[in-house]
């Protein structure tokens, strides 16, 4: 088949393959997170210590981990839930405004501290172009939602028509984006 792609998907995850990331940005992003999310309750006057925060940022750690085990993902209010539960505030309830602001609180670290896009991620990425129907990506990435990092890679030049392109969702802004692609 010189000169035409195969019928053929190929998959790739994402996260630890695509994208590289260090202990040291992993840890400035929790600490972002505990802190932005400790603001946005606070001007929705609703006090956390840093201590409880971080509690209960470590605590939803564990509880993660168990259901990423079981094969079952969370959305990220569902992240945010269980980590204000841990800190201690099982009985808050918030208005969307102040859930879209938790829920930038915890998403915006990634844009702040992005891990690294792996060396050979774009050049592989421009080889199987031509060699395939398309290219897939999977991935838990954690705390982190996978669309962020899709976005990136789908503005890049190496995925043509032959990729898959995802569609932005509604906390993604090109903006974000952009900042993340010009620290790359």
């Amino acid at each position: 088949m010189t000169g035409s792609k195969r019928n053929l998907w190929v998959t790739f995850d994402l996260w630890g393959t695509l994208f590289i990331d260090r202990p040291e940005l992993d840890d400035a992003r929790n600490g972002m997170r505990c802190e932005r999310m400790r603001r946005v309750l606070s001007e929705s006057d609703t006090r956390v210590s840093e201590e409880d925060m971080k509690k209960g940022y470590e605590q939803s750690a564990t509880q993660f981990q168990a259901i990423w085990r079981s094969n079952k993902e969370l959305l990220t209010m569902e992240q945010i839930r269980l980590i204000l539960n841990g800190a201690g505030l099982s009985d808050f309830v918030s208005d969307s405004g102040t859930a879209r602001k938790l829920e930038s609180a915890y998403v915006d670290p990634i844009f702040d501290s992005p891990p690294e896009l792996n060396g050979d991620a774009v050049t592989t990425l421009q080889e199987m172009r031509n060699q395939v129907r398309g290219i897939g990506l999977i991935s838990n990435t954690g705390r982190s939602p996978v669309q962020p990092y899709a976005n990136c890679l789908g503005s890049m030049a190496c995925w043509g028509s032959s990729i898959q392109r995802f569609s932005p969702t509604k906390w993604v802004q090109g903006n974000r984006i952009a900042r993340y692609l010009r620290r790359q």
